[in-house]
This record gives structure tokens, sequence and C-alpha cells, in this order.
């Protein structure tokens, strides 16, 4: 039943011109311990009331889907960069997986976010940010004077791209 729920809920979340209130309503909703449906996460030009109740989410993977959304701005996923949840802050270090249109680019972190990513105690969140495609060239060249071998080897993407 929650599947059904949940595809009809995406339908409305996918629609621009949702009012507020029933987008903070959808994010609210925990679809069964799912978290909110997909399409309320991640949509373009997300009003600053919605994004402060994702990043207070109770559900882990609705904050991990937000993360990771090509639809949300750098800045509001840096937000999430102190997330009390390793996996939250994997998230937010590799980036996203993809976008609505393959055409549109993602923008990197602030390099002040990336510095306390690769700072991490967490090794998973760590080896994320080393391995994500949204790293400014300036950023991955600055890591090649870094104490880790695995920092120095990703400034070496910088002469491949």
């Amino acid at each position: 039943m929650v599947a059904f729920y949940s595809s009809a809920l995406d339908g409305v979340a996918s629609n621009p011109a949702l009012p507020t209130p029933l987008l903070l309503r959808l994010i609210a909703f925990d679809g069964g311990s799912h978290g909110p449906p997909f399409q309320a996460l991640h949509r373009p030009r997300m009003p600053e009331s919605a994004v402060a109740a994702i990043l207070t989410h109770p559900v882990l993977d609705a904050r991990v889907e937000f993360a990771t959304s090509g639809q949300a701005d750098a800045g509001q996923r840096a937000r999430l960069a102190d997330d009390p949840s390793p996996k939250v802050r994997a998230a937010v270090a590799s980036g996203p997986e993809w976008t609505h249109d393959h055409r549109t680019k993602v923008r990197p972190l602030p390099d002040a976010v990336c510095g306390r990513l690769l700072e991490d105690p967490e090794p998973s969140v760590r080896s994320a940010l080393l391995h994500s495609r949204h790293l400014v060239p300036s950023f991955l060249a600055s890591l090649v004077r870094h104490p880790d071998p695995a920092a120095q080897r990703a400034a070496l993407r910088v002469w491949t791209t």
C-alpha cells in the first residue's frame, strides 16, 4: 500500500507549482519509515523552510537523498556536512550521482566544506570526498601537499581532466 501512496505522492511532489505548505507536508510524510516521496527531496529551487525540514528529518534516507540531489544548491547540501550520521556526510562528500538533465553541471561544494569533510574522523566520508566527481581543480591541486597519500593520489586527477 505504501508503494501506491509513494508513487502518487511523487507525482504531486513533482508539480513545479506545488505550494510550499503542501511541500512541507510531503516532506513530513514518513512513508512507512521510508521517508518522504523522492520528488519532494529532489526539487530545484527548494524553499528555505523545506530545506530546514529536510536537514532535521528523522528518517536518515531523507537526508541522504537530499545530500545527493542534483537539483539542490551546493550551499544547501553543504549544510549536511556536520550531520551526526557518517552515511549522510559521505553522501554530501560524494555529491549527486545524477541530475534530471544530463547537461546540468553540478555546482561543487565550497572549498571550506570540502576541507572539513577531508578531515572527517570517518574513513568512508574522506574516501567519498576524494572520489567525488564534483571537486574543483583548485581544491584537487591543493591536495598534493596533504599528508594523506590517498589525498595526494586524488590531486593527480587535476592533470587528467
